[in-house]
């Protein structure tokens, strides 16, 4: 189960050149508490691979038994998230 299955990820079809890939319009994960979210599901969100990189790395991952891939928790990467986003009341540089 993934980000992918509850329908939350709203992308747009793939440009006519095909070069670009699906634009996305909402970069939040899905609301689904307890959804998993495996890299993929981060790239398609809008994240590059070093944000990525940094979010699998901060969150706890999820190996079923017999799968290659890691999957992540919705939760815990909304988590990091707002933990690491600027809420304009604090200061960015000292």
């Amino acid at each position: 189960m993934n980000g992918r299955e509850h329908g939350e990820l709203d992308l747009k079809p793939v440009d006519d050149d095909g070069d670009q890939a699906a634009k996305v319009t909402n970069r939040r994960p899905p609301a689904t508490p307890g959804a998993y979210l495996d890299r993929q599901d981060l790239f398609a969100l809008g994240f590059q691979r070093t944000a990525v990189d940094v979010i699998c790395r901060a969150c706890a991952p999820y190996h079923p038994p017999g799968v290659r891939r890691a999957y992540y928790l919705s939760d815990d990467v909304r988590a990091h998230l707002a933990e690491h986003t600027y809420d304009g009341r604090t200061k960015v540089r000292q």
